[in-house]
């Protein structure tokens, strides 16, 4: 058959759950290459690199970040590669 096709990208979309003091954001293993960004705006940005490092298990990536009373939001992202 000629012609083309492309195949979809779904993006993935990180759980995030909160506990007394901090958040788990957890996300499929399989996206390695993915980076798991913040804000603390959506309007102006910047989005910077998460610096606390996931654990990996069986199917997912999870890492937990302290909740700050200095930044009461925070808004997160996963970034594929470019």
């Amino acid at each position: 058959m000629e012609g083309s096709y492309f195949k979809p990208e779904f993006a993935a979309v990180p759980v995030i759950t909160g506990n007394p003091g901090n958040f788990t954001i957890r996300w499929p293993s399989y996206l390695t290459n993915y980076q798991l960004q913040f804000t603390t705006d959506l309007n102006a940005g910047p989005w910077m690199p998460e610096t606390s490092l996931p654990v990996r298990d069986a199917d997912t990536l999870t890492t937990t970040v302290p909740a700050s009373p200095l930044e009461p939001r925070r808004f997160w992202r996963l970034r594929g590669p470019d």
